[in-house]
């Protein structure tokens, strides 16, 4: 399996979460959806991130006073020290593990915060809170694999898919089409 997230899905909710992790529980989601990767921008100018995109959804037109829970699983290919990166403005915490790696839940403009974990080959759990209260939204979650010079974005992983039910049509024809070869087959034998 290829290194990345193999499930990322985000609970978006009205107004902001003020470091508070329970703020996910005691809140209604407007909405959840399955992201690609965690690059967003309310101005989706500068690489790699791109506009919020909340156009269909309850939060349409909502700019500022909004909080994303993104959970999933990240991938690990080889065991090492990886370093995680996260741009945001506003609040943003990260967990990995179950623990937590990134904490700056504060109102701040656009801040770069960063750990460095050794971690196993395998499946990780992952949780980020991110907070938008007003003016520029940010939140960008990137890594540094083992061997790498830079960061760079992680995406989710295609899902690979499983083959459904076989179509019982064609076998059923084809059991009628052997019967009836079979009946007159008979009749002509006797």
């Amino acid at each position: 399996m290829a290194a990345g997230f193999t499930a990322l899905s985000g609970d978006y909710c009205n107004g902001y979460f003020y470091g508070n992790p329970s703020y996910f529980t005691s809140n209604t989601k407007a909405f959840t959806r399955q992201d690609s990767f965690i690059a967003f921008s309310n101005d989706g100018t500068s690489p790699p991130v791109v506009n919020w995109d909340f156009t269909g959804t309850p939060l349409d037109g909502v700019t500022d006073d909004y909080s994303v829970r993104w959970t999933g699983s990240l991938q690990v290919d080889t065991a090492g020290t990886y370093s995680f990166q996260t741009v945001s403005d506003d609040g943003i915490i990260v967990y990995l593990d179950n623990a937590e790696v990134i904490s700056n839940p504060t109102l701040h403009n656009e801040f770069t915060n960063t750990a460095t974990l050794f971690l196993s080959a395998g499946s990780h759990p992952f949780e980020i809170l991110y907070g938008e209260r007003g003016g520029r939204s940010t939140a960008l979650f990137q890594w540094q694999k083992p061997g790498d010079t830079s960061f760079s974005t992680i995406l989710r992983k295609p899902v690979a898919q499983t083959p459904g039910p076989l179509p019982l049509l064609g076998l059923a024809a084809a059991f009628k089409t052997s019967r009836n070869v079979r009946r007159r087959l008979q009749s002509r034998l006797g």
